[in-house]
């Protein structure tokens, strides 16, 4: 887009798209830009669909916690923080005032809130963020029917979607079932959590410590058709929530006003 047409957006009060992933290690098989490669995807396709906009895509992200495996490259949470809430002023400036995170990566998830809601504070424009993987698993259980060890970090949903939108970039023949490691006698859940009695204890482990390959599950099981159906499901959700936060007011109170104000009298 030029300048002119960037104008124009903001005059036919469009929608900014703003997608956020990471660049890090996906097990041996999935590429290491899976999760900022499905924001932009969706982003772009959502867009082209519905005459809003995307930006290009925030890239790099936290991922200290996969450090230990080549190809992560991460950055501070403060410094994504710092970014996110940057270009959220710099469009705002300019006259957007409906704006929707793209962001694929669940570290990144505070960084974004943190940023947006400074930005509420200080604006009054409220910021919806969208986790597309969070998105691949709700509207797909019919998908994985049978495959429900496939789903995992490294393994589906991320290799189906980059078989269909990246075809040759999943490294087919080095896929395999990658179990997740114990901690110290804890079943692990995610690298942010370990099983203990009916419930679970929050621990922050890296994932070298539960996953020599830097994946888990099933990466044998990815498809190009599903992955398709995937981004296909993900693109009318996105779609559908465009609908509605379209019609929306900004959802705001007046910047710096303090709503307890009211029920002091």
């Amino acid at each position: 887009m030029t300048q002119v047409e960037a104008g124009e957006a903001v005059k036919r009060g469009a929608i900014v798209l703003m997608p956020i992933g990471t660049v890090e290690a996906n097990g041996p098989s999935t590429p290491l830009g899976y999760d900022y490669l499905v924001a932009e995807a969706l982003a772009r396709n959502v867009a082209e669909r519905t005459g809003d906009v995307w930006l290009p895509p925030i890239a790099f992200g936290v991922s200290e916690i996969l450090s230990g495996f080549p190809g992560t490259v991460f950055v501070s949470a403060e410094l994504l923080s710092q970014q996110i809430e940057s270009v959220l002023r710099s469009l705002i400036l300019h006259g957007f005032d409906k704006i929707v995170l793209v962001n694929n990566h669940i570290p990144n998830q505070q960084p974004a809130q943190d940023a947006s809601r400074r930005v509420r504070k200080d604006t009054g424009v409220l910021v919806p963020s969208i986790y597309p993987g969070q998105l691949a698993r709700d509207l797909t259980h019919d998908l994985y029917e049978g495959l429900e060890d496939s789903i995992g970090h490294g393994s589906e949903p991320g290799g189906s979607l980059m078989m269909h939108l990246h075809p040759g970039s999943v490294r087919t023949d080095l896929a395999r079932v990658a179990p997740i490691n114990s901690f110290n006698g804890f079943e692990v859940l995610s690298p942010f959590a370990v099983k203990h009695e009916n419930s679970q204890v929050n621990m922050y482990l890296d994932l070298h410590e539960v996953s020599s390959q830097g994946s888990w599950a099933d990466s044998t099981k990815a498809d190009a058709e599903r992955g398709a159906e995937i981004m296909r499901r993900m693109e009318e959700f996105v779609i559908s929530f465009l609908e509605r936060f379209r019609d929306m007011g900004s959802g705001s109170v007046d910047a710096g006003s303090n709503p307890m104000d009211e029920t002091r009298d």
